[in-house]
This record gives structure tokens, sequence and C-alpha cells, in this order.
């Protein structure tokens, strides 16, 4: 720590008050802005605070958390407001400063987190001089605008990839892709259409009792449910069961190269998850199969599911009280083209070649998003210890009108001088 900064508890500077409770149903709608632990949560006829105000959020996942209220502003129990006991401390630093170290650490551990008065008041905090708290600032907000707009770009990037990811293959089953290949081949692209109950044999799971440990205990078979469903190929799960279990229970084999296909899961609210069995497996009951015909190739009807997602559950869900499910005979009715096996091979391998190069750079952008957050974290923790200023600002804060040592000027303040604080907006 400089020497120009001092460490003090935050009792020393501040105190803290619980805002006013405030339903949602007795907010009027309009009017100021209510604030609670997350921010702004509705608006209100009348206000509590004139001035804005620094708040921690109190209770729940968003404990610790700061805001600046605006103007006119109402502040539930859910915060706490910051009141400065000294007249020296810049909003916004404390803000980020706060933020930064994490208050959510000093709350409880109960299922409720909570956060109190007092354990904020005996935390201690490093704080530079007035005019280097208004130059750190600065600084942290220049080099977060130029993050924010190289992350605004990165999920730019993202989202046109998913973009071109779903044009690769919708154009993959209209026989875009390949129509160069059939050229060469002198093959004709009309594909017979068939539903999906004729593509191969279908099957279901099921789940062997619990109560048995010798389905369970030591058990060597692959046992498929919806949470394990996150790659392409399944070649392990979460759970495995004993060969006897799958002779007594709904619990059936399903061979390898079966495709997989999620029928009754909350996650069918916004994806079908799909996979092709790596090796003889079994699955639960939210799980139906199809070992396909020799006609069609797994991947090809992989990669077709894949592309109809969206048309799939919407023409083929049904709505559950807790869960969304597949309507099986619904889905079985749905169309599948029906190439020729070697230009469903070809479709496949068009599709992945287009995709790998996808996929690589979605995980440099996936990086890049990493790099940025760490980049973030590594600003603020320069600017808290110190290094985040040049030589040249540093000078140029020494050189304002109201500089002087942290300690000296809380010293003055203790000794009832009167201090005149450079006027900043906090906007």
């Amino acid at each position: 720590m400089r020497e120009d900064w001092i460490e003090i508890e935050l009792g020393k500077i501040l105190k803290v008050s619980s805002g006013l409770g405030l339903t949602f149903k007795k907010m009027s709608g309009k009017g100021y802005p209510v604030y609670g632990g997350n921010g702004i949560t509705g608006f209100h006829s009348e206000y509590l605070y004139e001035d804005e105000k620094l708040i921690i959020g109190r209770v729940g996942v968003r404990c610790g958390v700061t805001h600046i209220t605006k103007p006119k502003s109402w502040v539930t129990d859910n915060a706490l407001v910051v009141e400065f006991k000294l007249p020296c401390f810049y909003l916004k630093f404390m803000k980020l400063k706060l933020q930064f170290e994490n208050l959510n650490k000093l709350s409880n551990s109960t299922a409720q987190p909570v956060i109190s008065g007092s354990k904020i008041y005996s935390y201690s905090v490093k704080l530079p001089p007035l005019p280097e708290q208004r130059a750190i600032v600065a600084k942290i907000e220049q080099l977060f605008s130029e993050l924010d707009n190289g992350i605004a770009n990165l999920k730019a990037a993202k989202d046109k990839l998913e973009i071109y990811r779903q044009a690769v293959l919708k154009k993959a089953f209209e026989g875009e892709l390949t129509k160069e290949w059939r050229k060469r081949y002198d093959i004709n692209h009309v594909w017979d259409i068939m539903p999906l109950k004729d593509i191969g044999d279908w099957k279901g799971g099921g789940t062997p009792s619990k109560s048995k440990p010798e389905y369970w205990e030591n058990g060597t078979v692959l046992w498929v449910s919806p949470k394990d469903m996150k790659t392409e190929v399944i070649i392990s799960t979460i759970d495995r069961i004993t060969e006897e279990s799958i002779e007594n229970s709904s619990a059936k084999w399903i061979e390898k190269g079966a495709i997989l296909i999620v029928v009754r899961s909350g996650i069918i609210r916004r994806m079908l998850p799909v996979a092709i069995a790596g090796q003889d497996l079994t699955v639960n009951q939210d799980l139906q199969t199809i070992k396909p015909i020799d006609a069609f190739t797994s991947e090809f009807v992989y990669w077709f599911l894949i592309a109809n997602d969206r048309d799939i559950r919407e023409k083929c869900a049904k709505d559950g009280t807790t869960v969304n499910n597949i309507n099986v005979p619904v889905l079985k009715k749905y169309k599948i083209p029906a190439p020729d096996l070697d230009e469903q091979i070809q479709i496949v391998q068009e599709i992945e070649s287009r995709l790998s190069v996808c996929d690589n750079i979605l995980a440099n952008i996936e990086e890049g998003l990493e790099k940025s957050e760490a980049l973030r974290q590594s600003i603020l923790k320069q600017a808290f210890e110190g290094k985040l200023l040049s030589e040249e600002e540093l000078e140029a804060c020494r050189k304002e009108p109201d500089w002087e040592p942290a300690e000296k000027l809380l010293e003055r303040i203790k000794n009832g001088d009167k201090v005149e604080s450079k006027k900043v907006s906090h906007a």
C-alpha cells in the first residue's frame, strides 16, 4: 500500500441502514424507481430519498451487490442504504470498491444469505486520496468501455456463427450441399420421403428398482438419462446398472448405433437432446431410441433430427405440468428424406467439415470471452492495489487542488475542518 493511501474499517467512514419494505403489489407501477438487491424492481408514486444513494444487496443471491440509485428513489428492505460519515469519498469509486471486495463473503452461511451492518463495519479497506479515486474510476470506465466493445463484437460473431450453423443444416437436407457431388456422379436429386417410424426399430427405456442394490452396485452397463445427453456419441454415463437388472425390469438393451432422443424433460422447452449410442447400453423411461435399418446411417438420422430441432418440438411437443413432453406417436409420423446411402454419407461429411470449422471459431470466441472477464477482474485488482494509474496520471492527481494523503484528509475532518471537495458527476 502506498504511503498516501490509508487502511480503515468501513465503520469509521460509513453507516448502513435498511430500506423500507414495499411489496410489488403495493407499488403504483409508475413514478419513481424502486430498488432492491437486484437493482430496479418497479416504480412507485412516492420516493424515500431525494439524492442518489449507494446501496448494498442485503439478502439472497444478490447479497453484497452494489448499486447507485437515481435521484428520487425508493429502496426496499432487501437492500442496505449507505450513508457516509465523512464527506470525502467518491460515490462511483466506493461502489466499484465494495463490489470488488465481494461483501457477499461477509454474509451468514444459511440457505438464505443475509449480510449485516456489523460485519460491514468491521471490514477493512484501503483507500486513496480523493483525486486519485476520481482518476481510477475514469480509467476503469475507459478500459471497461473498450472491453465491452470487444465483448459485444465477440457475441455478435457468436450469433452469426449460429445463423451459419442453422443455414448449413437447412441446406444439407434440401440437397444443396451435395449438388456438385450429384452432378459429378450423375445422381438424381429426387429423394423418397418416409415417416420416422419406418426407418428403424423403436424402443423405450426404464428404471430398475432403486430399492434393490444388486441392480445398481458395481454396475457396468451404461444407463442413459437426460442428464447424460450432452455429446454427439454416448460412451459414458453418470449412472450404471447391472445385467441382472435388465433381466428383471423395464430396462432393455439398446444396440450400438441407435439414435437416442429425449422425449420427456424440461429441457425440451429450449432444445431436443439427441445422441448416438457409442456402444450397447440402456436408457431410462425419458428417452426413445431408434436403431436405423440398413438404408439409413446413424449419423444421417442424427443430423436430420438436430437440423429440425425446433420444428419437431413445435409440431410434436405436448405441454406437461412440470416438464415438456414429445408426443411419440406424432414424432413417429414426422417425415425424413431418404437419399441413397452414398449421398447420406456425403451429406454427413459436408455438414461435419463445415461445422468443424464453426466449432473451432466458437472455441476461440468462448476463450476470448473468458479472457475478457479475467481481464475485467485484473483491471479492478490493479485499480484497488494502486497499480492502474501511470506515473503521469498520478502526478496529474497530485496537482489537483483537493489532493492530500487520505490519512491527512480524514484527520482534518475528524478535527472539524471544513473540507471543500471538487464537484463531480456520478451519472
